[in-house]
């Protein structure tokens, strides 16, 4: 990005990057691409499944937890799982 005389120049989004690709706004998007930042591809529906999976299994655990202690240390592997995958997604 080069500002020169109250104009600023900002590179044009990679080959294949569009509004539906991302799923942004147009304003969303050219806010990304002024800050230089390259948008992420949109999470597909199976994405979205799994992590509701993971909570699903994170609650049932998560009442177990009360007769098995050990129950609490798989609520807490599956917690670092879910902030990876919402990272990376």
């Amino acid at each position: 990005m080069n500002f020169k005389a109250g104009y600023m120049n900002v590179k044009p989004p990679p080959q294949g990057i569009g509004l539906s690709f991302c799923g942004l706004s147009q304003s969303a998007l050219i806010r990304q691409l002024c800050k230089g930042k390259a948008p992420k591809p949109q999470p597909q529906k199976e994405f979205w499944e799994l992590l509701k999976a993971l909570y699903d299994i994170h609650n049932s655990f998560q009442k177990c937890s009360k007769y098995e202690s050990s129950a609490l240390e798989i609520c807490k592997e599956i917690e670092c799982l879910i902030l990876d995958l919402q990272e990376v997604g």
